[in-house]
């Protein structure tokens, strides 16, 4: 069962006018050799000379008025974004100034998507900026996914977090920490309450754009690289017509092939920010954390569920369990159903091992949406709001 939400509402003095520049400005998109629409005016107390365009210090980038991003981009089909090319990131060049953790800005006056599936990965944030009036357009068939997928990294997920405690003995692993905690890994059988993996401290609302915090390992887990939180993606635009999907969902945390180890615990859900005064469509924003993987109990144990999975976008993101195993139940990733009309957005914590076996890791705690203008009831969201 999803649930169904609202989404933080953040507010700024700044903004998008409905004023629109007459001087056309912008080169063409070498992908598409056409012009849009004149860029908007954005914010009223830019400084003179200049442009600038989203309302929050971790979205807001200022141009020279002779240098505004113009163009239209459209993307069909399947796409891999490796932020790491520079080429990509048409909107940093001419930026007056850099964003707190050097998001890859892609910049037109106009972004359309068509049937197109974006997968985001790297160590950077992305945001996609439309200068024009023309705005951003996501059709109900596409993607812009930024999650973290067996193993992979979507874009600007957190390469660790302080603040945890390793798993020791047979005990399953944290899961990945953002607003709210991860679960705590679950107990190997015989080890002691000191030796489950313990997550991260909140991290509080970000000043920066970025993803969500990793899992831990497991005790004994033979898989050692963490299974990463969701990456974190922002859409600026004087308008934003939204009935696709944008995903930031945590990774599922390994179960193990070792014997009497604990499950790894699976990554927090990312951060998906939507900055415009206009905000439309039927879309759905899915920022779930990743559930934990099962302790090994002697069974072939089961790895937790990313927070997102084309195959399985439309359920919960479980933690790895296998019938008649000894092995400890991963922890469910956030949010996660308690009952028919509560949820909740915590990562569940790991089930506790019998017989010697290990404990389950703990599930990612759900990421972050936000917004700065209302979104219609009909675009579903997932997490809760903070």
């Amino acid at each position: 069962m999803r649930g169904i939400w609202a989404v933080v509402l953040a507010t700024s003095a700044c903004g998008f006018s409905a004023r629109a520049r007459g001087d056309g400005g912008g080169g063409n998109d070498s992908g598409s050799g056409t012009h849009d629409a004149a860029p908007v005016d954005a914010a009223p107390d830019a400084p003179p000379g200049q442009l600038c365009f989203g309302t929050l210090n971790l979205d807001r980038v200022c141009y020279p008025a002779a240098s505004v991003p113009g163009g239209s981009r459209a993307y069909q089909g399947p796409f891999t974004l490796d932020l790491s090319n520079p080429a990509i990131c048409t909107g940093n060049a001419n930026a007056v100034a850099p964003l707190p953790g050097d998001p890859c800005i892609i910049a037109y006056g106009s972004i359309t998507l068509t049937n197109a599936q974006l997968l985001i990965g790297g160590s950077r944030p992305v945001i996609f900026l439309a200068t024009g009036a023309a705005g951003i357009t996501v059709d109900a068939q596409s993607v812009i996914n930024v999650s973290s997928i067996l193993g992979g990294t979507g874009a600007g997920a957190l390469a660790s977090c302080e603040g945890t405690t390793a798993a020791m003995q047979k005990s399953g692993g944290f899961g990945g920490s953002f607003l709210v905690l991860g679960g705590t890994g679950g107990l190997g059988a015989g080890d002691q309450a000191a030796d489950v993996g313990v997550p991260a401290t909140v991290l509080g609302l970000p000043t920066v754009l970025h993803g969500g915090c990793p899992g831990g390992i497991g005790a004994n887990n033979n898989f050692t690289t963490p299974n990463n939180g969701g990456g974190a993606v922002a859409l600026v635009a004087p308008k934003v017509v939204l009935d696709g999907l944008v995903a930031a969902g945590g990774d599922g945390g390994y179960a193990s092939n070792t014997n009497n180890a604990g499950g790894n615990g699976g990554g927090a859900g990312g951060m998906i920010m939507l900055d415009s005064p206009a905000i439309s469509g039927s879309g759905e924003l899915d920022a779930k954390g990743g559930g934990g993987g099962e302790g090994r109990g002697g069974n072939q144990p089961t790895s937790g569920a990313p927070g997102y999975y084309p195959a399985n976008r439309f359920v919960e993101s479980f933690g790895g369990a296998t019938f008649n195993s000894t092995g400890g139940d991963g922890g469910n990733g956030g949010p996660r159903v308690v009952n028919i009309v509560m949820t909740v957005d915590t990562g569940g914590d790991g089930g506790v091992g019998t017989s010697a076996a290990g404990g389950g890791g703990g599930g990612g705690a759900a990421g972050l949406v936000t917004a700065t203008s209302t979104i219609p009831g009909t675009i579903t969201s997932a997490p809760a709001p903070q």
